[in-house]
Protein backbone atom coordinates (compact mmCIF):
# COMPACT_ATOMS: atom_id res chain seq x y z
CA UNK A 1 0.00 0.00 0.00
CA UNK A 2 1.25 3.48 -0.89
CA UNK A 3 0.30 6.84 0.66
CA UNK A 4 0.17 10.45 -0.48
CA UNK A 5 -0.90 13.72 1.15
CA UNK A 6 -3.52 15.44 -1.01
CA UNK A 7 -3.81 19.13 -1.91
CA UNK A 8 -6.14 19.79 1.03
CA UNK A 9 -3.97 17.89 3.52
CA UNK A 10 -5.93 14.63 3.46
CA UNK A 11 -4.08 11.28 3.47
CA UNK A 12 -4.76 9.21 0.34
CA UNK A 13 -3.79 5.60 -0.33
CA UNK A 14 -3.34 3.41 -3.38
CA UNK A 15 -2.77 -0.33 -3.70
CA UNK A 16 -2.85 -3.06 -6.35
CA UNK A 17 -2.79 -6.85 -6.35
CA UNK A 18 -3.38 -9.85 -8.59
CA UNK A 19 -5.68 -12.83 -8.43
CA UNK A 20 -4.72 -15.21 -11.21
CA UNK A 21 -4.58 -13.12 -14.36
CA UNK A 22 -6.76 -10.32 -12.95
CA UNK A 23 -5.26 -7.01 -11.76
CA UNK A 24 -7.11 -5.17 -8.99
CA UNK A 25 -6.50 -1.54 -7.97
CA UNK A 26 -7.95 0.30 -4.97
CA UNK A 27 -7.52 3.94 -3.95
CA UNK A 28 -9.16 6.62 -1.85
CA UNK A 29 -8.82 8.60 1.36
CA UNK A 30 -7.63 6.79 4.47
CA UNK A 31 -10.75 6.07 6.53
CA UNK A 32 -12.99 7.08 3.62
CA UNK A 33 -14.82 5.36 0.82
CA UNK A 34 -12.62 3.26 -1.47
CA UNK A 35 -12.71 3.15 -5.26
CA UNK A 36 -11.73 -0.03 -7.08
CA UNK A 37 -10.89 -1.05 -10.62
CA UNK A 38 -10.20 -4.45 -12.15
CA UNK A 39 -9.02 -5.70 -15.52
CA UNK A 40 -7.76 -8.92 -17.04
CA UNK A 41 -4.14 -9.15 -18.11
CA UNK A 42 -3.45 -10.97 -21.36
CA UNK A 43 -0.44 -13.12 -22.28
CA UNK A 44 2.32 -11.39 -24.24
CA UNK A 45 4.61 -12.65 -27.01
CA UNK A 46 2.88 -16.02 -27.29
CA UNK A 47 5.06 -18.57 -29.10
CA UNK A 48 8.30 -16.63 -28.58
CA UNK A 49 11.19 -17.17 -26.21
CA UNK A 50 10.18 -14.15 -24.08
CA UNK A 51 6.58 -15.33 -23.74
CA UNK A 52 4.72 -14.45 -20.53
CA UNK A 53 1.55 -16.14 -19.35
CA UNK A 54 -1.45 -14.07 -18.32
CA UNK A 55 -0.61 -14.60 -14.62
CA UNK A 56 3.03 -13.56 -15.10
CA UNK A 57 1.93 -10.52 -17.10
CA UNK A 58 -0.50 -9.50 -14.34
CA UNK A 59 2.37 -9.55 -11.80
CA UNK A 60 4.60 -7.53 -14.14
CA UNK A 61 1.84 -4.95 -14.64
CA UNK A 62 1.27 -4.57 -10.88
CA UNK A 63 4.99 -3.94 -10.35
CA UNK A 64 4.92 -1.33 -13.14
CA UNK A 65 1.86 0.33 -11.59
CA UNK A 66 3.60 0.57 -8.19
CA UNK A 67 6.70 2.07 -9.81
CA UNK A 68 4.59 4.65 -11.68
CA UNK A 69 2.64 5.65 -8.56
CA UNK A 70 5.88 6.07 -6.62
CA UNK A 71 7.89 7.89 -9.31
CA UNK A 72 5.25 9.94 -11.15
CA UNK A 73 2.31 10.29 -8.77
CA UNK A 74 4.55 10.73 -5.69
CA UNK A 75 3.00 8.05 -3.47
CA UNK A 76 5.22 6.73 -0.64
CA UNK A 77 5.38 3.39 1.28
CA UNK A 78 4.46 4.85 4.70
CA UNK A 79 2.27 7.68 5.94
CA UNK A 80 5.29 9.23 7.67
CA UNK A 81 7.26 9.33 4.41
CA UNK A 82 4.25 10.83 2.64
CA UNK A 83 4.08 13.61 5.26
CA UNK A 84 7.82 14.31 4.82
CA UNK A 85 7.54 14.31 1.03
CA UNK A 86 4.51 16.63 0.97
CA UNK A 87 5.27 19.82 -0.89
CA UNK A 88 8.51 18.59 -2.46
CA UNK A 89 6.78 17.64 -5.68
CA UNK A 90 4.69 20.76 -6.25
CA UNK A 91 5.64 22.38 -9.54
CA UNK A 92 3.02 24.38 -11.42
CA UNK A 93 1.88 22.62 -14.58
CA UNK A 94 2.70 25.60 -16.77
CA UNK A 95 6.29 25.60 -15.65
CA UNK A 96 6.54 21.85 -16.26
CA UNK A 97 5.40 22.36 -19.85
CA UNK A 98 7.85 25.21 -20.42
CA UNK A 99 10.89 23.51 -18.92
CA UNK A 100 13.53 23.13 -21.58
CA UNK A 101 12.16 25.96 -23.72
CA UNK A 102 14.02 29.20 -24.02
CA UNK A 103 11.92 32.16 -22.93
CA UNK A 104 14.27 34.73 -24.50
CA UNK A 105 13.03 36.75 -27.41
CA UNK A 106 14.56 35.65 -30.68
CA UNK A 107 17.05 38.02 -32.27
CA UNK A 108 15.09 39.30 -35.22
CA UNK A 109 16.32 42.17 -37.33
CA UNK A 110 13.66 44.49 -38.62
CA UNK A 111 14.36 46.30 -41.85
CA UNK A 112 12.84 49.68 -42.50
CA UNK A 113 11.65 49.99 -46.02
Amino acid sequence: MLYKVGKKGEMNYWTAWTVGNFVFKEWGQVGGKAQTDMYEASPKNVGRTNETSAEEQARVEVLALFKKQHDVKHYRPTQEEAQEFKGNCIVPRRIKKLQGLSLRRPNVLFHKT
